[in-house]
């Protein structure tokens, strides 16, 4: 109604948000994207994070408004185990969201609760305040489940009531067609209202690289579904192929390393990988930021992303738009992304590392792959292509609300 619509006010419910600082987590640097390419398109956007300490960061982008209200949610709790202290600064944090969010609504109302990943919040904002609600699935953590520790184990049912509540929101995004596909399974008669909305990347900071040097880059959690114990093989296979040949890891190491014997394994022959190559292999332990990745993409002319378990990941499209040769396992919504645009590999070392000596012996068909990919980066995964995309999708929410309710 009326000639003079006020920007859409929409508030994104995130548990971390990069403000200046790295942050490993798709979901995470989604939103980050996702909300300044909002403001960009003149939305008023409110992020709802945690943080060390309360603050409200506020910032004019172009017609739009973009609001990141920090919440400090440290029950400090000295609890031993870790999930648990985890999980219970989680929910400090979702009682403290539901509090923000109602007093901002006491402003002006939100046209639309965005949450990324789980959100009970999100959940009772809908049933109590019959609010607009908008949920991304980032993952559908049964499937990382299988390679979590005991202790998470635990938190099963607890994830599971929460994965539920996400069947209520008004819409779903999930960010690959073969993720729709497994939401859809997972939950009955959603199907209507579930669409795919991929990933972007930022192009101003991975943009296309011509030199493609003979070594290879490998970016991701140090934990099991993301394929770390496949490493130490295919990094001495490659290795050993060819002494021009070079590799460069980053993998963050954390405490969870203690605690799972896999992962010690596989840090310990790590180790010696580093000793045996010590001019060739390369090991950064430390996160990245977009910036630093970016340096090292120049580096290294293959991108090798060897998970088990993989949705749409993130650094697949980085190593798209700087135009390197990829070689990743079939798995999630990966093939998807390539499209045909990189070498998709079985989740096992040898066939891996047989696809990276391919694309090592041959610079021509690097490139080949390389060029592909940045011009299928550049139609599918500008950030604003998915912005436009997303408010499209709030539109809609908004829209069978008002029909529905024209209709009464």
């Amino acid at each position: 109604g009326g000639f003079f619509k006020k920007p859409l006010k929409i508030g994104i419910i995130v548990y971390e948000y990069p403000l200046g600082k790295a942050i490993a987590g798709g979901s995470y640097m989604h939103s980050y994207y996702l909300s300044r390419n909002l403001a960009l398109l003149g939305c008023e956007v409110h992020v709802f994070s945690s943080g060390e300490k309360d603050r409200i960061v506020r910032e004019k982008i172009g017609n739009g408004i973009l609001i990141v209200h920090v919440i400090k949610a440290d029950v400090n709790m000295a609890t031993k185990n870790l999930p648990v202290t985890k999980r219970l600064n989680w929910y400090a944090f979702e009682t403290r969201v539901l509090n923000q969010i109602m007093w901002e609504n006491s402003k002006r109302w939100f046209d639309i609760i965005h949450s990324q990943g789980w959100s009970s919040t999100a959940f009772m904002l809908k049933h109590f305040s019959n609010m607009n609600w908008v949920h991304t699935f980032h993952s559908l953590n049964k499937g990382m489940f299988r390679y979590r520790s005991k202790e998470e184990k635990k938190f099963m049912k607890v994830q599971d009531w929460l994965i539920n509540t996400a069947s209520d929101a008004d819409k779903i995004i999930t960010v690959s067609e073969k993720s729709r596909q497994a939401v859809i399974k997972e939950f009955k008669g959603i199907a209507k209202k579930t669409i795919v909305i991929p990933n972007g990347v930022d192009m101003d900071v991975f943009k296309p690289i011509i030199k493609s040097p003979a070594t290879v880059f490998v970016v991701g959690r140090f934990s099991k579904e993301k394929g770390i114990f496949l490493l130490p093989e295919i990094i001495d296979k490659v290795l050993k192929k060819d002494r021009k040949y070079k590799f460069i890891l980053i993998a963050p190491v954390g405490k969870e390393v203690e605690r799972d014997e896999d992962l010690l394994e596989a840090k310990n022959r790590l180790d010696l990988l580093l000793e045996k190559y010590s001019k060739r292999f390369t090991w950064i332990q430390t996160p990245l930021n977009s910036k630093e990745l970016y340096e090292i993409h120049k580096k290294a002319g293959v991108f090798l992303q060897p998970s088990l378990y993989e949705n749409a990941p993130l650094t697949i499209l980085e190593a798209m738009a700087t135009g390197r040769a990829i070689v990743a396992t079939d798995v999630g919504g990966i093939s998807e992304q390539l499209n045909k645009t990189g070498l998709l590999a079985k989740p096992d070392s040898k066939d891996l590392a047989n696809k990276i000596i391919k694309l090592l012996g041959n610079i021509k068909l690097r490139k080949k792959y390389g060029k592909m990919a940045i011009e299928r980066a550049k139609k599918e995964y500008s950030w604003k292509y998915v912005a436009e995309r997303t408010l499209k999708a709030y539109h809609d929410v908004i829209e069978e609300r008002e029909n529905t309710e024209d209709e009464k």
